[in-house]
């Protein structure tokens, strides 16, 4: 199956390659089946006589088969390195990207998101983010409804509340502490009332300074980054898949995930069964 998908995808690129070249290799060859035709009117006085009496016709000829091979030979070019770039773009995953420049953007990439995970079937939810409020905790929020009913296993990672990483990460943004802290403990009452439900909902915090928001399925993977004094919702997207030969970024990005959840000691606070 694997071996089918890497020929398909050969073929696909190959044949794309072609279709541009072919175009290109025909109207030389048209040039070059032209030769004897033109020399045979160069020898002959009346190729003056027809420059002399549609000098501007001829101009506007030679202008045009010039701007048409420039044109041929520049669009050949663009479009070898558009074909390389999204074969690199494939390569290490990449398969969207959204800027966040405004709320438009914002919604329609969270949409997208949302149709992503319920279109594929997904069986478990990663999440690694820093108070998780503003990105399903509170009713707002544009993943709220979807975590609240989603059926398959959840594993949340948030940071912990009073850390020296919350505390800066609070000022870094412009929000008291005690706030930031909040909004952590809220979101913990919501993945509570979803374990009383019977949700298989797991929760841990980490005590690092948070560097990216993750968001993993089975199949696809969002990524944004926290800057300094710069909500992370205004950071760009980065969507990524998981693709059948290893090679992208998702499954580094999936270890960083599975280092702070099985390696590093992090504390568990919400667990299926517990009371």
């Amino acid at each position: 199956m694997k071996s089918m998908r890497k020929f398909l995808n050969w073929f696909v690129n190959h044949l794309f390659g072609h279709l541009i070249t072919l175009p290109v290799v025909s109207f030389c060859l048209f040039l070059v089946a032209k030769i004897p035709e033109w020399l045979e009117i160069i020898d002959k006085p009346r190729l003056i006589s027809y420059i002399e009496s549609h000098p501007i016709r001829v101009v506007f000829t030679v202008l045009l088969l010039s701007f048409i091979i420039l044109f041929i030979g520049r669009g050949y070019r663009f479009l070898i390195t558009a074909i390389r770039n999204r074969e690199i773009l494939l390569t290490v995953g990449v398969s969207g990207f959204w800027n966040h420049s405004n709320d438009v953007q914002k919604k329609e990439n969270w949409e997208f998101c949302q149709q992503r995970i319920l279109s594929n079937e997904t069986r478990q939810l990663r999440i690694l983010g820093a108070t998780g409020w503003d990105t399903f905790g509170k009713r707002e929020a544009p993943l709220h409804d979807l975590v609240e009913n989603f059926t398959g296993e959840i594993k949340i990672l948030l940071l912990k509340p009073e850390s020296k990483a919350a505390s800066a990460r609070a000022r870094s943004v412009g929000v008291s502490p005690d706030d930031y802290n909040k909004e952590i403990n809220d979101t913990i009452y919501f993945c509570n009332q979803l374990k009383a439900r019977g949700r298989p909902i797991t929760v841990k915090f980490y005590d690092q300074s948070p560097i990216w928001k993750m968001i993993f399925t089975e199949k696809y993977m969002w990524l944004q980054y926290y800057k300094q004094d710069k909500h992370v919702d205004e950071t760009p997207v980065y969507m990524l898949f998981a693709n059948d030969s290893k090679t992208s970024l998702y499954f580094p990005l999936l270890n960083v995930f599975v280092k702070k959840w099985d390696y590093d000691n992090n504390k568990t606070v919400v667990e299926p069964g517990n009371s």
